[in-house]
């Protein structure tokens, strides 16, 4: 779909839900977008489209684009790259651009803007975030995580209150990338934080009863704990990558 499409298909048809949460809509500034829950993923322009995945970079926004688009995303080692067809073929002819939020190309000019960081530099991010996330559990079952209280990183603490009343609840989160950055850098294992991810990114029961005992001051002594370790490993980890802005 192009823009031409995009206003023919608005101005012309009954039927502008597109696929499960999708939409087409037209804006105010005379651009139609495909929305995705409450996202305009994509919008179009007479000479440009721009695209947006609010952080959310999940498989579903990836298949949206892709089929509602006249561009096609790939992944590889957790970054999206742009083609401008599914082939996949790295040329001179059909370079892969880094997404990014608010990317956008021009169709008079034929290039890009908002272009994403180097791959080399997010795939470092990655592998940062994935060792903070290991550290974060062996510090948390060592009993060096405190439980979430007063004494908690203020901005992560906005959104949480206790594991046992909020367990399985939806977060309203706060996203901020630089500021889960710098707990990154300096180690710091917030309580918070583990909490949000684990409500964002849900855990089991299990995970939850295993948290409570740390947090009481306990041992984790169930059988599942070795379970739980994983679960909330991968809740941190995904968390930051949502709040990074990365897949």
């Amino acid at each position: 779909m192009n823009y031409l499409d995009a206003k023919k298909m608005f101005e012309t048809s009954r039927k502008r839900k597109l696929g499960n949460n999708t939409y087409l809509e037209g804006n105010d500034d005379g651009s139609f977008a495909i929305r995705l829950h409450g996202t305009q993923i994509v919008k179009f322009y007479p000479d440009k489209t721009v695209f947006n995945s609010d952080g959310y970079m999940t498989m579903t926004t990836k298949a949206r684009i892709n089929e509602f688009s006249d561009f096609y995303i790939i992944q590889q080692k957790g970054i999206w790259y742009f083609l401008r067809d599914s082939l996949g073929y790295k040329t001179p002819q059909n370079e892969w651009i880094v997404f990014s939020d608010n990317i956008s190309y021009n169709h008079e000019t034929n290039k890009w803007q908002g272009v994403g960081e180097n791959p080399k530099k997010m795939e470092k991010l990655r592998k940062k975030v994935k060792q903070y996330a290991k550290d974060f559990v062996v510090a948390l079952f060592a009993g060096k995580v405190p439980t979430p209280g007063a004494g908690d990183c203020f901005y992560c603490g906005m959104v949480v209150t206790s594991p046992a009343k909020d367990a399985g609840k939806s977060l309203g989160e706060v996203t901020d990338g630089d500021h889960i950055l710098s707990h990154i850098d300096e180690r710091y294992y917030v309580p918070s934080l583990c909490m949000n991810a684990c409500k964002m990114f849900p855990v089991s029961k299990v995970a939850w009863w295993t948290l409570r005992e740390l947090w009481e001051g306990k041992t984790a002594s169930n059988c599942f704990a070795d379970v739980a370790k994983d679960q909330i490993e991968s809740s941190i980890k995904r968390y930051c990558y949502r709040q990074l802005k990365m897949a």
